[in-house]
């Protein structure tokens, strides 16, 4: 990947975390049991995987080692300011001077930058699931949706589609723009 493709995941990380954090905002206090496209996950598991997550990536990308996975609720009193913190981590520690060379644990080896692309994926589908289930735009902007397309072509394949809970690739080349990157994820929009 070129500085400049570097550039532009690092920005749209950033708003990407942003807008997560502003649909955090406007989960009402009825809607945290609500279901998600995330079939296994209502709204409160949704945004505890999404700290969780973005937690791990602060650790990945800072090369330490990654946080057991929090059992029960890591949201605390302020889901918004527990995301907003996490995320702040998270970006900081992506954007230290090398940070995106060289390889990093995600499980297993991978470049630095495939897995800040793999943090972009999961945190853009996931604001997208949250919109989803709270009724909300998903605040998602065609640039950052072209980069996640991107991630997710050169990510998912068939073995991590079977490990990592995507579903089987729906994309018949019918849909466009964050639709088709839907069906390449296994969902329907």
């Amino acid at each position: 990947m070129t500085d400049e493709t570097t550039t532009e995941m690092l920005a749209a990380m950033a708003a990407v975390n942003d807008n997560a954090a502003r649909l955090i905002g406007e989960i009402t206090a009825d809607q945290w049991d609500d279901k998600t496209p995330c079939t296994e996950w209502n709204v409160r598991d949704l945004v505890n995987h999404m700290v969780g997550t973005t937690r791990f990536f602060a650790a990945s990308a800072g090369r330490t080692a990654p946080p057991a996975p929090a059992d029960g609720d890591q949201l605390g009193d302020d889901p918004v300011a527990t995301f907003r913190a996490v995320a702040e981590t998270t970006m900081a520690a992506w954007n230290a001077p090398g940070a995106v060379e060289g390889s990093v644990e995600v499980p297993g080896e991978m470049p630095a930058v495939a897995a800040l692309g793999i943090n972009l994926l999961d945190t853009g589908t996931h604001c997208w699931d949250l919109a989803r289930a709270i009724g909300a735009d998903d605040g998602l902007t065609a640039e950052q949706t072209q980069l996640i397309d991107a991630c997710s072509r050169q990510t998912v394949n068939d073995e991590v589609r079977s490990s990592a809970g995507f579903g089987e690739n729906l994309d018949d080349g019918s849909a466009e723009g964050f639709t088709a990157t839907l069906a390449f994820l296994g969902r329907r929009a």
